[in-house]
């Protein structure tokens, strides 16, 4: 599936919002580079979160060549489905691949990049200038300068992290063939979103439950 690329609309100088859309500025300027290798489209979002939709653009920590505010007409346009709304247009948004986008780093920088696989780190140690990775018998699987800990909720497992105050949240996906629904944009709404046509899909997403944690896919979650 792909995911979803977008800045964050926030105020200005809001610090998280000028981080999301440094990031959301640098993922295009990457992906562009490695497009030939990477499932990627910059379809546009079309907002339909109440929110979001009210809020001064003026405000807004997002530039105006970004964004704009589209009538129910526009908005149902532009999306190729009859909408109930007006929206806002957050261009140059959309989805990729989350997977190609691995598998084209890893092929585009062999030699910034060491893959290991199926290793269970048990802890993190500083060893002179370089960080080790230890595994449970104490063996050093890999060893650098700089540690990135990217394993969510399990980050509170190092000694390092553990005082990160994290929660789960349980996020369910629906994938229905995309059939005869001709959806443009990827849409988002109060409590959700659906993409494109993606390889013959439509995906919509997602629960957000901080109570179950089960990983098994329920019919519940779906509707």
């Amino acid at each position: 599936p792909g995911c979803y690329i977008s800045p964050m609309i926030t105020h200005k100088n809001d610090p998280i919002g000028e981080f999301y859309l440094r990031g959301f500025e640098y993922s295009l300027n990457h992906l562009k580079i490695l497009s030939e290798h990477v499932q990627f489209n910059n379809c546009g979002v079309v907002e339909l979160g109440s929110g979001k939709v009210d809020k001064d653009l003026s405000e807004s920590v997002v530039p105006p060549a970004y964004i704009e505010k589209l009538s129910q007409h526009e908005a149902s346009e532009l999306s190729s489905i009859k909408l109930n709304s007006g929206s806002l247009h957050i261009k140059r948004s959309g989805w990729a691949s989350p997977v190609d986008l691995c598998r084209a780093n890893i092929s585009a920088f062999p030699d910034n990049i060491k893959t290991i696989f199926s290793q269970n780190i048990l802890s993190l140690e500083k060893i002179g200038s370089n960080w080790s990775a230890i595994d449970a018998s104490g063996a050093n699987i890999a060893s650098a300068p700089v540690v990135i800990i990217t394993n969510a909720s399990d980050a509170n497992n190092f000694t390092q992290t553990n005082w990160v105050p994290l929660h789960k949240v349980r996020g369910q996906l629906t994938y229905l063939p995309a059939r005869n629904l001709n959806i443009q944009k990827m849409l988002c709404y109060d409590g959700g979103y659906i993409s494109p046509e993606i390889n013959g899909f439509n995906y919509i997403g997602a629960t957000y439950n901080r109570t179950n944690m089960s990983t098994d896919v329920t019919i519940e979650d779906h509707k």
